[in-house]
């Protein structure tokens, strides 16, 4: 299933089973239905963000229990005026762990701290490491966009292009290193001299 992103009015939230079954389910709605919301891990923080009749922004990935849509673990924040008229690039999306969720680090949070420090680089920050025929001939966006844009791109054509070219540096400067590993190993090595060799070389070799 895909990700989504839903807006809706939390309605109940319960803590249901004991020990490993033990589960948080909380219900959202709107004008269309309602949506199940659980958690298996974290159950304690979770339960302190939340509250009924608030109004909330949930983001997470789309599943189905029952025949009814739900989202295990979402994020989640409270939906105010600025996000519910949505936003001029697309939100990204950042893998976390269940301890790291638990202390309230989610995917969003990173993507906050990443709004917050990114401003704050300029592009002597990220100096551009490719030559200017490569990134002209090729019409890659600079080192310094590149990193802006992967990680809050304005479309997905610029992410598109971000992505083309950080990916396209890192397998350049790969080979790079292998080329100068492999240049220096006939500089420096002298090898192995065979001062007589007999038929099993010469078979092998043939």
């Amino acid at each position: 299933m895909d990700f989504v992103q839903v807006a809706g009015r939390l309605t109940d939230f319960e803590v249901i089973g004991e020990r490993q079954a033990k589960r948080l389910v909380a219900h959202i709605k709107d004008a269309s239905g309602s949506m199940e919301l659980t958690w298996f891990q974290g159950i304690n923080w979770v339960q302190k963000q939340l509250e009924i009749g608030q109004d909330y922004l949930v983001f997470g990935k789309l599943s189905f229990f029952m025949g009814k849509p739900q989202i295990v673990h979402p994020d989640l924040e409270v939906l105010t005026q600025q996000n519910a008229e949505g936003k001029q690039m697309l939100d990204p999306i950042y893998p976390t762990t269940e301890k790291l969720k638990a202390k309230g680090l989610n995917g969003r949070s990173i993507g906050k701290l990443t709004s917050a420090l990114l401003p704050q680089l300029h592009v002597k920050d990220i100096p551009e490491n490719l030559p200017d025929v490569i990134v002209s001939s090729l019409q890659f966006p600079s080192r310094y966009d590149a990193y802006r844009q992967i990680h809050f791109p304005a479309d997905n054509e610029q992410y598109e292009a971000s992505l083309r070219r950080l990916k396209f540096e890192e397998l350049f400067f790969a080979q790079l290193r292998m080329g100068l590993t492999k240049s220096n190993r006939h500089r420096f090595s002298k090898g192995v001299k065979f001062e007589k060799v007999g038929e099993l070389f010469n078979d092998f070799y043939k």
